[in-house]
């Protein structure tokens, strides 16, 4: 009876913490802060620490599961392109990555975070083959863009300044290269060819982040 009622106990005890544990994991990420460490390995200086281009797009990628750039070429992909949007109304960050082969064919990865606050619980995430063909246009979409060569961040005119539109960051590296733009959509000029083809290529549908996410994470509202 007694080692019963031990049963019985035990089995109450991990029930009560079970929760808590999980509502600690989900309150961790929501405190996620990208150290400058961090930041300075993801962007290679190219963004300060203290920009919230920097601080918030660090904080996506770790929690989306993305490695640095310069981390992730290699000899079956010397070339690697990594798109991020926050989109507009809701935040929901989008994010597309193409590696390119030697033969020239490619792979993407598409994902879509579930909100700004739970951006590593992927509502897409999915690979594709990108053809030969596809990876010429794409490649030649860039260097028509002037995209090795642009500033990282737009000279802004105080009189014509868009609020609350989408912003988007585009990374490259390349034979040891590695270059970083941001931009708001309004200022993508040249470079937005080449990056809607990466929105096409994975196939990923952006006017489905205009939906408010359910967000079911009452309890760590709770918490907090």
């Amino acid at each position: 009876m007694r080692a019963r009622h031990l049963t019985v106990a035990v089995v109450l005890v991990i029930g009560m913490v079970g929760p808590y544990q999980s509502d600690g994991q989900d309150l961790g990420r929501l405190r996620y802060v990208a150290s400058p460490d961090e930041i300075a390995r993801f962007f290679q200086g190219k963004l300060p620490a203290g920009d919230v281009w920097a601080r918030d797009n660090a904080r996506y990628l770790h929690l989306m599961g993305e490695k640095p750039l310069v981390e992730t070429p290699g000899p079956q992909a010397p070339q690697v392109y990594r798109l991020l949007v926050e989109t507009r109304p809701y935040g929901i960050p989008v994010l597309v990555r193409l590696s390119i082969a030697p033969d020239g064919n490619g792979e993407v990865i598409g994902k879509i975070g579930h909100s700004p606050r739970f951006p590593d619980v992927l509502t897409v995430n999915r690979i594709a083959k990108v053809s030969q063909a596809e990876i010429d246009e794409f490649l030649k979409q860039l260097a028509d863009s002037g995209f090795w060569s642009m500033p990282v961040f737009e000279t802004i005119d105080p009189h014509h300044v868009v609020m609350g539109e989408p912003g988007w960051m585009f990374e490259g590296e390349k034979d040891g290269s590695y270059h970083v733009v941001c931009r708001g959509t309004s200022s993508l000029a040249s470079l937005k060819k080449a990056v809607m083809f990466l929105v096409d290529v994975s196939k990923l549908d952006l006017a489905s982040t205009t939906t408010r996410p359910d967000d079911g994470r009452k309890s760590v509202d709770k918490i907090q």
